[in-house]
């Protein structure tokens, strides 16, 4: 089974796998899913992308002092 990572838009409480397994999911919070239970989630609006999101985020540079 392909699995996906993907990070939460909004917190929710649901299935979080096919196992059946209750969650309860942080906004945030970045979960491992089965590709189809990822279109689903995304489908709701309650997902992106992880790979998504990192693309987003600043670089953790220190730039402090830098020359500007």
């Amino acid at each position: 089974m392909d699995t996906v990572k993907v990070r939460a838009l909004s917190a929710f409480k649901g299935l979080a796998s096919e196992r059946g397994k209750e969650a309860h999911v942080k906004k945030d919070q970045v979960i491992e899913v089965s590709r189809t239970r990822a279109i689903d989630l995304k489908a709701a609006g309650l997902v992106e992308d992880a790979s998504a999101t990192e693309a987003r985020k600043p670089a953790d540079a220190d730039t402090k002092g830098a020359p500007k």
